[in-house]
């Protein structure tokens, strides 16, 4: 079971970084946060806590990235 649980690990941090390279201005206070039941990642805003945004990226993205 650990073998699943690195691998997982391991895709959350790759889809992390595909998300975040492929956004064009990434601003202060944003909250990503993978929703693996439907494939998405949504941006919350840090200020409001308040969803400003839903990527689709795929299937069962894992992790959850916070940037200041």
């Amino acid at each position: 079971m650990k073998k699943w649980n690195f691998l997982i690990l391991i895709i959350g941090i790759i889809t992390t970084a595909i998300v975040l390279s492929s956004c064009t201005k990434i601003s202060p206070n944003k909250i990503y946060v993978t929703n693996a039941g439907d494939g998405t990642v949504s941006v919350i805003n840090g200020k409001t806590n308040k969803v400003i945004k839903t990527i689709s990226v795929g299937n069962k993205p894992y992790s959850v990235g916070v940037l200041y």
